[in-house]
């Protein structure tokens, strides 16, 4: 019996999309998606008569819910669980596990945060240190034996942070 171009792009009465279709449609390109199977992230793709790889929906969904969860900065091994266990999940476990994934990075961002703004508050202290400290040696910096405007201790520059927060609030 002879297969026609309609048999090759369904299977089981479901779309198959070839790898090409799944990047362009994913927004990934190939060599990710094949690497993403390797290591498991994708199920092995069945192989069509020619010997392409033949995806379904369920992996294109796979592909863009990975991308989305990527760009949110999700890391891949947070994201393996998820992506293995939809196979057989139901839309909504998936969103609960996606909404505990976002939540879990919100709370990594604020702590990122929080600490990007002690390190602006350590980082304009030292450059207020330095804008108002006038070196009284003219001296070569490889001669220099004051480095009192460079060269902050950290007690120094813990009292200049200090100093800093308690000015801001």
């Amino acid at each position: 019996m002879e297969r026609t171009h309609q048999d090759e792009n369904t299977l089981h009465g479901q779309e198959r999309l070839t790898i090409g279709q799944m990047a362009q449609r994913s927004g990934i390109n190939a060599k990710a998606i094949r690497y993403y199977e390797s290591i498991g992230l994708l199920p092995k793709a069945p192989r069509s008569a020619n010997g392409y790889r033949s995806f379904c929906l369920a992996d294109l969904n796979r592909l863009i819910l990975l991308r989305r969860l990527r760009l949110l900065g999700v890391s891949l091994d947070r994201l393996a669980p998820l992506l293995r266990e939809t196979t057989d999940a139901q839309c909504a476990d998936v969103q609960q596990e996606v909404l505990h994934l976002i939540a879990e990075r919100l709370a990594v961002i604020d702590e990122e945060m929080k600490e990007l703004g002690l390190l602006r508050e350590q980082v304009q202290a030292y450059h207020q240190h330095l804008f108002a400290c006038h070196p009284a040696s003219r001296e070569a910096f490889q001669d220099c034996r004051d480095l009192s405007c460079l060269a902050l201790s950290g007690e120094t520059l813990k009292e200049e942070v200090h100093d800093a927060l308690s000015n801001a609030r």
